[in-house]
């Protein structure tokens, strides 16, 4: 059997990715309005932890919350950042999926894409994109663009 082609793997993994993101839209949608937002993102925090620690050791690999080295010093760190970061993510995909509905993540989606695409990856990393990245990021801020008019026009 051959491996998958890179190509392949993107789209598995961008598709779960979608799948699961869609799924976390549900669950905030059916949940609200909740009385206590950060007791329904520390609850869903909490199963992530699990299942987190779960799949590190069913794949065997090395889980430790107490750092050994200057370098799982740093990535505790980053660790801690990134924790920090999902919380205001989340805090903000919650409010925005239920005051403005599932159909307006497109917004996000979009936003998120020049944020993480253009300014991480490209200004931050020096990651390349070609023709086709910045026509499909166009293609995305037109999209904004038309669904916040759309939005006025209801």
């Amino acid at each position: 059997m051959h491996a998958m082609s890179a190509s392949v793997q993107l789209i598995l993994y961008a598709a779960v990715a979608a799948l699961s993101n869609a799924l976390v839209s549900f669950a905030q949608k059916k949940a609200a309005p909740v009385s206590n937002l950060c007791f329904f993102l520390g609850t869903a925090a909490f199963v992530f932890f699990i299942c987190n620690y779960v799949a590190g050791f069913l794949t065997r690999t090395e889980i430790s919350l107490i750092p050994r080295t200057i370098t799982d010093s740093k990535e505790l760190l980053w660790a801690v950042v990134a924790g920090v970061a999902l919380f205001v993510l989340y805090y903000a995909i919650n409010n925005l999926i239920v005051r403005f509905g599932a159909s307006m993540y497109v917004v996000y989606s979009v936003i998120s894409v020049f944020f993480t695409s253009i300014v991480v990856g490209v200004l931050i990393f020096k990651e390349r994109i070609n023709g086709w990245h910045i026509m499909g990021i166009i293609v995305g801020c037109i999209a904004v663009t038309l669904i916040t008019i759309g939005n006025g026009k209801r």
